[in-house]
């Protein structure tokens, strides 16, 4: 394996001594790489640069070298599609900010800090549709929804359905008026409440899509960034959503 001095020299050959990208971080990545696995990461964040998704960056060769793209097939660009899909309606909807995104482990993980919300029957709903853009980004680009918004408790639909739960049952704002009930969601549903969950469920999917169409673009841009690096930061978010050729005017949410 190359020593200090030899990344150093590798380094500055592959990106000149003029480039904005910080090799001190970069070399220490690259300890413990081969000269071939350095290079192939270098190359992999130009091709990334090239096509115009990120500027060339610390962060894209440190993520390819740190080894958080993971090699997952046709996968990796449906993950990376329904991640994009979260955050592009976070963004649009003015939800909070997107700290981070990344595919790993074999599935993807955005970090989303959230603005205060008054906790009326609209915040409710925009939480729903930003808990299924990414399906619906996955519909709108590849066509078709996988399953990997249901499952688990933690799901997507899970927590989309919870959270439709809650507003009929524990919140004073569905159907049942002023009456609580536990909003476990592993309690019986009735015919009446599964309808009503389901319906305010569809509408926020439609709404999810809604805002995302006029946008694909931008989407498709956020989805390749994110499979060609593997972690995007909060600035390399901030640049795909809001740069010079990308802004997007923000959704206003329904009182």
């Amino acid at each position: 394996m190359p020593g200090p001095v030899a990344i150093e020299r590798l380094l500055h050959h592959e990106l000149g001594r003029d480039t904005p990208v910080d090799l001190a971080v970069v070399a220490r990545a690259a300890a413990g790489k081969t000269p071939a696995e350095i290079v192939g990461a270098i190359r992999k964040a130009k091709a990334a640069a090239r096509t115009g998704t990120l500027p060339l960056g610390t962060d894209q060769i440190t993520a390819i070298l740190k080894g958080k793209v993971v090699n997952l097939g046709p996968l990796a660009w449906r993950i990376a599609v329904h991640e994009a899909g979260h955050a592009l309606y976070a963004h649009i909807a003015g939800m909070g900010e997107v700290m981070s995104m990344k595919i790993q482990g074999g599935g993807g993980e955005i970090l989303l800090d959230r603005h205060a919300n008054e906790g009326k029957v609209s915040d409710y709903e925009n939480q729903i549709a930003y808990t299924l853009a990414g399906r619906a980004a996955e519909i709108l680009t590849l066509g078709t929804p996988s399953a990997g918004a249901g499952g688990p408790a933690n799901s997507d639909l899970a927590i989309a359905t919870r959270l439709a739960l809650q507003i009929e049952r524990s919140t004073g704002l569905g159907r049942n008026g002023l009456v609580w009930e536990p909003d476990d969601y592993g309690g019986l549903i009735g015919q009446a409440e599964r309808q009503s969950v389901s319906a305010r469920l569809e509408a926020q999917a439609e709404r999810a899509n809604t805002l995302l169409e006029p946008h694909l673009q931008i989407l498709e841009n956020l989805a390749r960034a994110l499979l060609d690096c593997g972690h995007l930061s909060r600035k390399d978010i901030e640049y795909l959503l809001s740069g010079p050729d990308c802004a997007i005017r923000q959704a206003s949410v329904a009182a």
